[in-house]
């Protein structure tokens, strides 16, 4: 399924690279965005459009 996004569609981009500041989003829907030293979070979202 990977391959079937990144064919024709230029890829995966980082979530910031859309103007959506996830160091910000992520409280006010409260989710923790540092976990901790020594761990990595990662955050993903999906559009859609009618």
């Amino acid at each position: 399924m990977l391959n079937r996004l990144l064919e024709g569609r230029g890829g995966l981009y980082a979530t910031e690279s859309y103007g959506i500041l996830v160091m910000q989003l992520a409280p006010s829907v409260g989710i923790r965005y540092n976990n901790g030293p020594d761990k990595v979070t990662y955050f993903s979202m999906v559009f859609f459009s009618e």
